[in-house]
């Protein structure tokens, strides 16, 4: 995808905060899964747990992620895991924002443990999602401009993926912010990233190898296309 001049600075920054955010969650998942024994215990329900139990002993600051008083809703049901709930949540963010709208996630918890400043959403609003007029990005990874043209002052309900930059580029600072983890969530991976340095004595890459379900006949339909082994 190519971005243009004036844009540029501003997509590369936003791209590579959720790339680089995506792959030390991957990192950090895959070697708590394989290897236990010598590394922090890292349980996202756990810490989803915690928070819930001491959310109304830290109010966090007015920012993006604060349920503010407004006349409609943008409503969203996170799909897949992590790295395209926090795809789905940056956009979501930014279009209630560019709606002037209450932005209700019905099932935020994987978010809640992970977060600095998590959003919060008045549960009375969730009512208001069932008659709201649903909206289907019409691309899983490309740009739908029909969502920055929606009507304010409407109810909507958006389904998608929608993973593309272009919906949250003007409010990337605010995105940053959003998606900054606890310090727990840090800490922890920063033991983690260090174990394996101090095993392997060398510069760590990390690759994320997507196959499983992309190998599937429907799939390739779709038009995935796996790597070839040499690329590995």
């Amino acid at each position: 995808m190519t971005c243009g001049h004036r844009v540029q600075l501003k997509c590369f920054l936003a791209g590579l905060v959720i790339a680089t955010t995506m792959m030390c969650l991957e990192l950090l998942l895959s070697h708590h899964r394989t290897d236990s024994s010598n590394v922090p215990n890292f349980n996202i329900d756990a810490m989803s747990s915690a928070y819930h139990a001491t959310r109304e002993q830290n109010h966090s600051a007015m920012d993006i992620t604060t349920e503010l008083p407004r006349t409609s809703v943008l409503c969203h049901s996170f799909t897949a895991r992590l790295g395209n709930i926090m795809f789905q949540y940056a956009s979501c963010l930014a279009l209630a924002k560019h709606l002037n709208a209450s932005l209700v996630l019905l099932n935020d918890w994987r978010l809640q443990g992970l977060l600095q400043q998590p959003h919060a959403t008045d549960s009375a609003l969730k009512q208001r999602c069932q008659k709201a007029r649903k909206i289907r990005a019409r691309w899983c990874c490309a740009f739908d401009k029909r969502l920055l043209n929606l009507s304010p002052g409407r109810d909507y309900f958006l389904t998608g993926f929608l993973q593309s930059w272009k919906y949250f580029v003007k409010y990337d600072s605010e995105i940053r912010q959003a998606l900054t983890f606890r310090d727990e969530v840090v800490a922890t991976a920063t033991k983690i990233v260090q174990s394996l340095r101090n095993a392997h004595r060398g510069v760590l890459v990390g690759v994320h190898v997507r196959r499983g379900d992309y190998t599937r006949s429907d799939r390739v339909k779709q038009g995935y296309k796996m790597a070839p082994v040499v690329t590995f």
